[in-house]
């Protein structure tokens, strides 16, 4: 039995809470808890001694926050992740890690892929807008990513 006082943590009784408030009688007022599972982070609640919760944790930075995570106003806040090529959390925000270089070279290879994908289907006497239009987008995209290489 783990016993509280407030919340200090007194110790490990390996007794049943009976022996120990007879026992014990110090024990044996409002301000002790007796609790099967010891708590690591406890707080008073309602009269009664709970754990914190993994949300409390954080806001007391006893656990780090996730990535993504941001506490505001005493809130912990979720910044979704953004598209990009490697996207990476600097602890506040997210951030574009890839240099333009990368991102060209990742599109060219989107497009390639793109290109033999929609080839198949118009081999076959298909056509896919979908995947043309897709097509499209990344090589404008990379157009406008060459551009920013060039002029650098």
């Amino acid at each position: 039995m783990h016993i509280y006082k407030n919340l200090n943590y007194l110790g490990d009784f390996p007794y049943p809470l009976e022996l120990i408030k007879k026992t014990y009688p110090q024990y044996c007022t409002p301000e002790h808890y007796f609790l099967e599972n010891k708590l690591n982070y406890p707080k008073l609640e309602n009269g009664s001694l709970v754990g914190k919760s993994d949300t409390e944790l954080k806001l007391d930075g006893i656990i780090p926050l996730l990535e993504g995570e941001v506490i505001i106003n005493n809130e912990i806040v979720v910044k979704p992740k953004p598209e990009g090529y490697k996207i990476q959390w600097t602890g506040t925000e997210w951030f574009e890690a890839a240099t333009l270089e990368e991102q060209e070279e990742t599109l060219r290879n989107q497009i390639i892929s793109k290109t033999s994908e929609l080839l198949k289907f118009q081999s076959a006497g298909f056509a896919n807008l979908e995947l043309e239009k897709e097509l499209e987008i990344l090589k404008n995209i990379h157009m406008d990513i060459t551009h920013q290489i060039a002029i650098k």
